[in-house]
């Protein structure tokens, strides 16, 4: 059986995508902002991971496999997703094991992101 997981944002920044800003702290129309999302790594039964979003609550319209990245020393796995700054998003984690076998969705979280 593949574990559960508990998702937890991190941090929410500016990040990549072009043009920066004016100067004053504000964002170039074009800019992403990068979302930060962390969970314990569920060990060597778990092959990979993969994030889901969207812009409503469980309806996730977005998935990203994001592989088995290496885990922290204290066991915390972490990403960095890109989006575009203009809607609150949803996001949950899954988790698959080699056999293919995949946990339910892990408690979700909001970001505002404007």
């Amino acid at each position: 059986m593949v574990p559960a997981l508990a998702l937890l944002v991190l941090g929410v920044g500016c990040g990549g995508g072009g043009g920066g800003g004016s100067g004053d702290g504000s964002r170039a129309s074009n800019a992403t902002v990068g979302v930060q999302l962390t969970w314990s790594d569920g060990g060597e039964a778990i092959a990979g991971y993969s994030v889901h979003w969207g812009t409503a609550s469980r309806a996730y319209v977005h998935v990203l496999d994001v592989g088995h990245p290496a885990a922290s020393p204290d066991g915390v796995i972490t990403v960095v997703i890109a989006l575009e700054p203009a809607s609150t998003y949803f996001f949950a984690v899954t988790a698959r094991a080699a056999d293919g076998e995949t946990s339910p969705y892990s408690n979700e979280l909001s970001v505002g992101l404007r």
